[in-house]
């Protein structure tokens, strides 16, 4: 009840998706382009699905590239349910990414701009109090909110490696129900590199982190800070199985299946320590990948599928 009560004035912390790599354009706006051709990327999310308060997200972005003026373009959508549908939230980006070439082409930077249209509504119906609770002191059982957000980050890369950063809600927004509550900045830093053993295999290890402080009626203090650690391995050019550790999802669990034109991958979150199978999440990704002509032959970096 506390933690339903509280939602009506802060916005909790951004979800992030357990695959960064089959969700690129929201892990750093600079991924816009970054296979060169053009990349559509959608998942399905869904945690503690055996609570009852469960959440679910979709979420479907499209990107490309235009190498005529070296600049990468994204247009993504992001549908966020929570507390048994009471609350929806609904988050419109686009996004513009320019190519630098540094150091006779062997280094690239990335700086991106992303502009979100953000909507919530909140139905206080809905709302999982349990019969006989009512709501006298507000006016109206149905509240919406609408906001512009702002987030801007940069990429570098060098081959096989990637490095970037990001600074989301960098306008710090109002997304308060009740009254005036900015959301805080969220700083993201991520690391990768792929591992080419032969034409058929590649191992991909990435390492992020993130800090967004001052979260009101947060369970993990005013300092929200959470990272991830995760390996992917790539077999027989097509068969993806991966692990790693998430400080907000426990142990990772990743399996999927890369074709030349699409990749699908299934992720399971758990504690695998506790003794029982409440605290979990799934994540379904589906991704279409058309790359420049050249480069379809080779298996390139898990940045570009």
């Amino acid at each position: 009840m506390v933690l339903t009560f509280c939602s009506l004035n802060y916005k909790s912390q951004d979800r992030t998706f357990l695959n960064p790599n089959q969700s690129l354009v929201s892990l750093n706006p600079s991924f816009a382009g970054s296979n060169g051709l053009f990349r559509a990327q959608a998942l399905y999310h869904t945690l503690w699905p055996n609570l009852s308060g469960r959440s679910v997200a979709y979420a479907v972005a499209a990107d490309a590239k235009l190498k005529s003026i070296n600049s990468g373009f994204a247009l993504s959508y992001v549908h966020d349910v929570s507390l048994l549908g009471a609350s929806t939230s609904d988050y419109l980006s686009l996004t513009y990414a320019y190519y630098f070439k540094l150091f006779q082409s062997k280094l690239e930077f990335i700086p991106s701009m992303q502009f979100t249209y953000g909507q919530t509504q909140l139905d206080i119906n809905n709302l999982p109090f349990g019969e006989g609770f009512h709501w006298h002191y507000y006016p109206s059982s149905y509240i919406r909110k609408v906001y512009f957000d702002m987030n801007a980050g940069f990429l570098l890369r060098h081959k096989a490696w990637y490095f970037g950063a990001t600074a989301f809600h960098v306008n710090q927004p109002d997304v308060g129900m009740l009254g005036i509550e900015r959301l805080p900045t969220r700083y993201s830093f991520h690391t990768s590199y792929n591992f080419t053993f032969s034409q058929n295999a590649m191992l991909n290890v990435l390492l992020k982190f993130n800090t967004q402080e001052k979260l009101k009626y947060s369970s993990q203090g005013e300092n929200q800070n959470n990272g991830s650690a995760q390996a992917s391995l790539l077999l027989r050019k097509h068969f993806i199985v991966g692990t790693g550790y998430d400080s907000q999802y426990y142990y990772l669990l990743n399996m999927g299946y890369r074709a030349r034109w699409f990749t699908a991958s299934l992720v399971y979150a758990n504690d695998l320590l506790s003794s029982d199978n409440v605290y979990d999440a799934w994540e379904l990704n589906l991704a279409y990948q058309l790359r420049p002509k050249a480069q379809r032959a080779e298996v390139g970096n898990f940045e570009a599928w």
